[in-house]
């Protein structure tokens, strides 16, 4: 599977997560836990502000302080649940899919991934889960940011101003971010599940190795499949470096401007100094649910590229079973002008003749000239590109596989 697979990526990622079904009740639930959380978040910040100035005398200032940190932690290690549950129980119910599905391929399409499929099934289903996670935080963060930014009119009106600016830049960032996203963990996936390739299909064949003297040859390989991993995560480094200074930079900004018009304002007595860290702090929780708003799309690149090769691969066609049955009387088969090709090799061109029943017929030739593809054909393992195969003069496309 190769980049001109991009095109209609969003559509098979969406079929992908439709094929399965999904635990709604468990999403549900992360979103009330979400609410609840940021209720609790926003709660704290007046004591957190009063820590951060050293107003510490008061002892309520200190037990509220404590007690809203450990309402955030249990209410942290709540959200935990449904979230670790509902991400195995996707996980799960695509990897029983994805089996199924691969099984039920054509041969050809197994043919073609299966050294990869061991990798796609067993590590990229994990991600799945992520996409409508980040539909619930979506909603989450909308519903945070309106009650930030609530807080914040209420500390100073004049100050907001600068929202606008953030938001601008945050949907530039994570605009590039998504880019970049997509682009890492495509490249990741690839690279994991050839090395994945390599070891199972490979080195567990370890007795046949040694018998054909191949070990040389498969060293060389191994080294390729990891050297061909190595690049991917160092070219992964490099863009999560990337996506790091856009992201930091960002929060820098947001710093520097509360202050450049923060403390003048404090100066002129406009607004306290603990207004002023209240506002920070409270601007800082708007942000992270602000960009939720366009980290959606950042996020879907993510999990769009983690699922790559997971919905290229379900958008593999199945094999057709229905037919009828083989109840012809056993006579002669027939191949009529059969003509195949493996991709762009073409093994047979307009092949033609006749298995008498009852007598002994030998395929003779040599290695490559189609003689185990004839019999691929004439179990319908795979399809003939051009011609036709009969049995007692029925087409053997009309029978059922499973006969």
């Amino acid at each position: 599977m190769t980049e001109r697979h991009e095109k209609g990526v969003w559509k098979r990622t969406l079929k992908l997560m439709t094929s399965i079904r999904i635990p709604w009740l468990l999403y549900v639930l992360q979103m009330i836990l979400g609410f609840i959380s940021t209720n609790v978040a926003l709660k704290y910040i007046p004591y957190y502000t009063k820590m951060q100035t050293g107003n510490i005398q008061d002892t309520s200032v200190i037990w509220g302080y404590l007690g809203f940190s450990l309402l955030a932690a249990i209410t942290s290690m709540a959200y935990a649940i449904p979230t670790f549950y509902s991400q195995a129980l996707v996980a799960r119910r695509l990897q029983n899919r994805l089996i199924s599905h691969s099984l039920r391929m054509g041969m050809g399409s197994f043919e073609k991934n299966a050294s990869q499929l061991v990798g796609w099934i067993t590590n990229d289903c994990a991600y799945a889960d992520g996409i409508i996670t980040q539909f619930v935080g979506f909603i989450t963060g909308i519903y945070g940011a309106v009650l930030s930014v609530t807080e914040m009119n209420a500390i100073n009106t004049s100050m907001l101003i600068i929202l606008p600016a953030i938001l601008l830049y945050a949907v530039f960032d994570t605009w590039l971010e998504g880019k970049l996203l997509f682009l890492r963990e495509r490249r990741g996936r690839r690279a994991t599940a050839e090395l994945t390739a390599y070891m199972t299909e490979h080195l567990s064949f370890f007795t046949q190795i040694r018998q054909l003297h191949s070990g040389p040859e498969e060293v060389r390989r191994g080294k390729e499949a990891a050297r061909v991993y190595f690049k991917a995560e160092v070219y992964m480094a490099l863009l999560t470096l990337a996506i790091g200074l856009v992201g930091g930079a960002l929060s820098d900004m947001i710093t520097i401007l509360i202050f450049l018009m923060g403390v003048p304002m404090v100066r002129r007595g406009e607004i306290a100094i603990t207004d002023l860290v209240a506002f920070q702090n409270y601007i800082n929780i708007a942000y992270q649910n602000l960009s939720s708003v366009p980290a959606l799309y950042t996020q879907l690149m993510y999990y769009n590229g983690q699922l790559f090769y997971l919905s290229s691969l379900m958008a593999e066609p199945e094999e057709r079973y229905e037919g009828r049955s083989m109840d012809v009387e056993d006579r002669d088969i027939v191949f009529d002008n059969v003509s195949f090709s493996y991709g762009e090799k073409e093994v047979l061109k307009n092949v033609s003749f006749t298995v008498p029943r009852g007598k002994l017929t030998v395929l003779v030739g040599p290695n490559g000239s189609g003689k185990t593809t004839l019999f691929k054909l004439l179990e319908r393992f795979y399809t003939p590109t051009e011609g036709e195969i009969r049995l007692n003069g029925v087409p053997v496309r009309e029978f059922k596989r499973e006969e």
